[in-house]
């Protein structure tokens, strides 16, 4: 595990240095549901290792607030973890609940902080009032739905990524059975770790052309793009979004189109 190399890293560095790890201000920063890759952080090991390492653990929700777990409550209802065994927890308004901003959850010492420092208090920089009523809207109807909105969007994409799985050959799907976010990437590719730039190229030009086809099916997707100054750059991969609306006709429909996609190039 890359992240407990990392951890033993640090704290050999402390022991040689004789630094005192609780007086430490050290954060562990991950998502809840990866943009970029549609999987699920291993909570339950993420916080066995920000106890044992003596770090601060902050979890961005941002894209599994509303999709995960029996009721949408995110990653910590997924795993079955209480929302204060994370230190500080974030999501965003503007995905699931259709409004302008986030919302940062903690201890009252975390959540004063940043109050006092955001951009709202700081700037007079507040959502409008009527996003923010919105998204508050939303989350009542959550709260009053979920349980039965979760399991029909936990179903789509159980059905989606099992039906990929089955049907795609030169394809693989990389992201977590309950992702609504799914991406494919080039059968083979994650096993060339870092590719030389002409064949990242090629590669993506080959998605571009399964998502035109697509296209002209109906079928509204995209490849991921990413920016040239970030550290880590994914391999090439196609994303498509599943919706609790979804039909199965829809989805069967979508996988069709996949498959011709790839028999055209």
């Amino acid at each position: 595990n890359h992240l407990k190399e990392l951890l033993d890293e640090v704290e050999e560095e402390d022991r040689l240095t004789g630094r005192n790890t609780l007086d430490q201000r050290r954060f562990i920063i991950v998502e809840g549901l990866y943009r970029n890759f549609g999987d699920i952080c291993p909570l339950p090991k993420l916080i066995e290792l920000k106890e044992k390492y003596h770090f601060r653990l902050l979890v961005d929700e941002a894209h599994s607030f509303g999709v995960l777990g029996n009721k949408g409550k995110g990653v910590t209802e997924h795993y079955n973890f209480p929302v204060s065994s994370i230190d500080i927890l974030t999501f965003s308004l503007e995905n699931t609940l259709g409004g302008i901003g986030g919302v940062c959850v903690g201890t009252e010492d975390v959540v004063d902080h940043q109050r006092l420092s955001g951009a709202g208090y700081c700037f007079s920089a507040s959502a409008p009032p009527f996003t923010a009523v919105a998204a508050s809207e939303s989350i009542q109807y959550l709260k009053i739905h979920g349980s039965t909105l979760l399991p029909k969007l936990q179903e789509n994409c159980n059905l989606f990524y099992s039906e990929l799985k089955k049907s795609m050959k030169y394809l693989k799907i990389i992201s977590h059975p309950y992702s609504p976010i799914v991406h494919l990437i080039i059968n083979g590719a994650e096993e060339n770790g870092k590719i030389e730039y002409y064949e990242y190229l090629k590669q993506e030009r080959i998605l571009e052309k399964v998502s035109k086809i697509c296209l002209e099916d109906g079928i509204s997707t995209s490849v991921s793009r990413f920016l040239n100054i970030e550290h880590y750059h994914p391999k090439p991969s196609i994303r498509f979004i599943v919706k609790v609306h979804h039909t199965r006709d829809e989805i069967y429909k979508c996988i069709e189109s996949i498959k011709k996609a790839i028999e055209q190039i």
